[in-house]
């Protein structure tokens, strides 16, 4: 009885919950690809810098993922990402390297720049806006 209660309760409380926050979706200019892996130190420094950042790109031409190399089943399926979105060449090209972020080119695939851990937040937003523009 108390288990029914609760999913009444949890039943409830999402229908009270307000929708998913809808965006204006358009297609990206830009796609920044973080090569990652959980063992990696530059990622953990890199990530929360990039988390403030791509916070300034909400419903702006750029698109955020990452390529995760930890280990062989995310190696995996890392490059069936990269095959869906059309980025194999990229993913074969840096391979197993980590800890950094590469702004491409969505149409043409070309690498238009680097985000290193080195980078400040403000060189972080420079370098995507470079690579904006140079897209645009």
């Amino acid at each position: 009885m108390a288990a029914f209660a609760l999913v009444g309760i949890a039943s409830a409380q999402a229908a009270k919950s307000s929708p998913l926050e809808t965006f204006k979706v358009t297609e990206p200019e830009v796609i920044g690809a973080l090569f990652y892996a959980d063992w990696c130190s530059s990622c953990k420094t890199l990530d929360p810098k990039l988390a403030k950042v791509q916070k300034s790109y909400v419903n702006k031409p750029v698109f955020f993922t990452q390529f995760d190399v930890t280990n062989l089943s995310t190696q995996y399926q890392s490059n069936l990402f990269a095959h869906t979105i059309g980025l194999e060449a990229v993913l074969h090209d840096i391979g197993l390297k980590t800890g950094f972020m590469v702004l491409i080119d969505r149409d043409s695939g070309k690498i238009l720049g680097q985000i290193d851990r080195d980078d400040s937040p403000a060189t972080i937003k420079q370098k995507i806006d470079q690579a904006l523009a140079a897209a645009g």
